[in-house]
């Protein structure tokens, strides 16, 4: 009778351990499973997207046939190498976010360099696959900052930051980590040390964030090969250009082509990680590429700080921030009394005016865009205020920059420099009142490269079909791509097609993708403020200008 009662009664407390375990198997079986359902061997698949900031095929692939690229050539073989359409405006912004959402700029909304995290309207696939449970690591991704809070991964922003925070915020904590940084930066050279500075650095700040966090998804980006291609385009190519070639340093006569090499070098020691012949995967891709730019713009950059020195005044200290050097003298006035402030304003203005050649014209063209309101009686005249109105619309509508709201006013200094030219580099020029040769008052910098709209792509893992011949593609095919490598389903709002042709077709037969409504999908929670642009940040334009994005 007690055995019979026992079997039959469902509530016994043997019966019901033996339930219980039974739904712990089948629960344990049921995600074993659906780990392994989107694609076979997912769990244990990596992917890795490299970006090459202004990577060239017309750079690249001389360079590889003479055998300089040894790692590029190698994915090459592997897998194979795609021109890459862009999308308009092409600036790394803009571009690099189409690459991580698969949309357009009208659909992400990413439009300028004032853009944050904070613009970006729609998820990109690192934060969708993040999202998922997959652990994701950033480094230098533009457009990251603020840093998304990722699950079990990491975010270190790129340039674009405006601080310098981090995801976790102790990621970088007792780890030697490069980051690349774009502030007042006089001279081509001073990109030039950074860019070899990045090249011999990168890979191995790559390596310690990868071994702290072992992310299954990554993205990192280089930067040197963009910033030394504005520059030293005439130096690294001279056979694009007629006339004299400019004087340079011998180890910046292939400035270009050795930032080439050390991105190789690292990539080299990045790739050696990951497991191409079992289930990982790489992609290699530019935002866009380069050509050589025959105008060649001179950016005139004074050297200001001296003369603030000589006269015993301290940005930051004495009511003003001196915002920028580059291409043009910034000045931002801060809040304070209106007639002190109008005194400082004058000071501040005599000095730019004091940069004259030696018969007395000036040689800086000063500016003062007023912000505070004026007291009665001290209005500017009517004509001041319709050409002020006129600088702020051209600023807004050419830079998507505005003047900073709070403060009292700005000044801008513009170095005149169809006059200067006739000066470089030691003619001299009259500063304060005091002779002296123009290269110690203002330095130059030639722009002789400028961007081209097709990029590049390469691809190499245990699931990529080999190419025969170079491809085309579109940087919204990226973004579909990384999603089915990392073993999940294709998102139906990304504008791009998955380029089936470039995965095996066993894995394709055994793994089809698998295109789901993106609405339900989950996601990393949004910034609370998504219009917050940032175009009136002064820092941030210093960067842009030191760049030569904005004149």
């Amino acid at each position: 009778m007690g055995s019979d009662s026992t079997r039959r009664n469902p509530s016994h407390p043997r019966r019901r351990g033996l339930r219980s375990l039974c739904v712990t198997v089948c629960y344990v079986l049921f995600f074993a499973l659906a780990s392994v359902s989107v694609h076979a061997g997912s769990a244990s698949a990596r992917v890795l997207v490299v970006g090459i900031d202004g990577a060239s095929w017309n750079v690249l692939d001389p360079m590889i046939e003479a055998g300089e690229l040894p790692n590029l050539a190698s994915l090459i073989e592997r897998g194979g190498s795609a021109y890459l359409d862009t999308v308009e405006p092409v600036t790394s912004p803009v571009v690099w976010t189409s690459i991580a959402t698969g949309r357009s700029p009208e659909i992400h909304g990413v439009s300028d360099f004032f853009s944050t995290r904070a613009t970006i309207a729609v998820p990109t696939i690192y934060e969708r696959l993040a999202a998922e449970g997959k652990r994701v690591g950033l480094y230098e991704v533009l457009m990251s900052w603020p840093p998304p809070a990722l699950p079990g991964g990491f975010v270190v922003p790129a340039w674009l930051r405006r601080d310098d925070t981090t995801w976790p915020p102790d990621a970088l904590e007792g780890l030697p980590i490069f980051r690349t940084v774009y502030d007042t930066r006089p001279r081509n050279r001073d990109y030039f040390e950074q860019a070899l500075e990045e090249v011999t650095s990168k890979a191995n700040s790559w390596k310690a964030l990868a071994e702290r966090f072992d992310p299954e998804v990554g993205a990192l980006t280089y930067f040197a090969v963009d910033a030394t291609s504005h520059r030293y385009w005439h130096s690294s190519f001279p056979e694009d250009f007629e006339g004299d070639i400019p004087e340079f340093a011998p180890d910046e006569r292939h400035a270009i082509q050795n930032a080439v090499r050390g991105v190789d070098r690292d990539l080299g020691q990045i790739v050696a990680d990951l497991d191409l012949e079992g289930a990982d995967s790489v992609i290699v891709v530019s935002d866009h590429g380069f050509h050589a730019d025959p105008d060649s713009r001179n950016i005139w950059n004074a050297r200001f700080e001296d003369l603030l020195a000589k006269h015993d005044l301290a940005s930051g200290r004495d009511g003003f921030t001196l915002v920028s050097t580059f291409f043009a003298v910034t000045l931002r006035i801060a809040p304070g009394p209106f007639e002190e402030r109008d005194r400082l304003i004058e000071k501040l203005s005599g000095l730019l005016d004091s940069y004259r050649d030696p018969d007395g014209n000036l040689l800086m063209r000063t500016n003062v865009l007023d912000v505070a309101p004026r007291p009665a009686g001290m209005e500017r005249t009517l004509t001041n205020r319709v050409w002020q109105w006129g600088v702020r619309k051209l600023m807004s509508f050419a830079f998507s920059t505005k003047i900073d709201p709070t403060a009292h006013a700005v000044i801008i200094g513009l170095p005149r420099g169809g006059d200067l030219l006739a000066f470089w580099p030691d003619g001299e020029i009259q500063v304060d009142g005091e002779t002296m040769p123009l290269h110690q008052a203002i330095v130059r910098q030639r722009f002789t490269g400028t961007h081209d709209p097709t990029a590049i792509f390469i691809a190499a893992g245990a699931g990529i079909e080999k190419q025969p011949d170079r491809a085309r593609l579109s940087v919204l095919d990226v973004a579909p791509l990384v999603a089915y490598l990392a073993g999940s389903t294709i998102p139906d709002d990304l504008e791009g097609r998955f380029p089936v042709e470039w995965v095996k077709a066993s894995m394709v037969s055994a793994n089809p993708p698998e295109v789901v409504p993106a609405e339900g999908l989950p996601v990393v929670p949004r910034l609370s403020d998504p219009g917050d642009s940032g175009a009136e940040d002064p820092a941030l334009i210093e960067k842009l200008r030191a760049l030569g994005y904005i004149e």
